[in-house]
């Protein structure tokens, strides 16, 4: 047998060979550092040290501290939630926000916090997203929020009819007025003053011109105001 074969399997492992594996060792705990957190800063507010998740647990904050604002302005609607941390208080993630549900005119998303008692780097108020909900017809809506399976609020909101431009020419003794055909059920209205006491719908027969509706009105009737209306 080689004597330095022989010596090695005598005496254990070289000094060179504990060195590497000490190397390899701390390399492995150094990747795990920076995958966990990179993992932490990716999902939450903070990036802590490894073993974080074993050093806390799920947090549902209460619904004082959870603002929801729809915002139904513009298309796609869009619902912003702002959760409040309490202070002073140990670190805490946002895992996840959840997954938009929407079933008819109720939406639900189901969102996931974590509370670490541990020294945080920096401490935080809270933390907020939005939720794109897509184009939503006009009509009354319900988001359902909920954390951990809790549910929070239930915030009812509405989506307003799209505002339709109202183009007007005139041609002769009369007033041409244009709106396009898409949305439908839009009803073109008019009134002698503003503000008006009331408005009444034009009688005449909306044609089709392309993409638009037209109605032409006499300009001998007096002055009007006319605005598209959806019932």
């Amino acid at each position: 047998m080689n004597p330095a074969t022989y010596k090695d399997r005598e005496h254990g492992p070289s000094h060179s060979d504990e060195k590497e594996r000490h190397v390899k060792m701390n390399s492995h705990k150094l990747l795990r550092f920076f995958v966990e957190g990179a993992l932490a800063s990716f999902l939450g507010i903070h990036a802590v040290a490894p073993g974080w998740a074993q050093a806390g647990g799920p947090y549902v904050p209460p619904p004082s501290d959870v603002e929801i604002r729809p915002l139904t302005n513009v298309q796609p609607v869009t619902v912003s939630v702002s959760v409040f941390f309490p202070q002073p208080a140990p670190c805490y993630y946002v895992t996840n926000w959840g997954q938009v549900v929407v079933e008819g005119t109720f939406i639900s998303v189901d969102a996931q916090f974590w509370t670490v008692n541990t020294a945080c780097p920096d401490r935080v108020s809270g933390a907020s997203t939005q939720y794109p909900l897509g184009l939503l017809s006009p009509g009354d809506y319900t988001l359902a929020f909920s954390v951990w399976g809790t549910l929070l609020q239930t915030v009812p909101f509405s989506v307003p009819p799209p505002r339709l431009p109202l183009n007007i020419a005139t041609a002769g003794g009369q007033v041409q007025l244009s709106w396009p055909t898409n949305p439908p059920g839009y009803v073109l209205e008019s009134s002698a003053d503003l503000p008006s006491p009331g408005w009444s719908v034009v009688t005449n027969t909306p044609a089709v011109s392309g993409p638009d509706f037209t109605v032409n009105v006499d300009l001998a009737s007096g002055q009007k105001f006319f605005r598209l209306h959806h019932p």
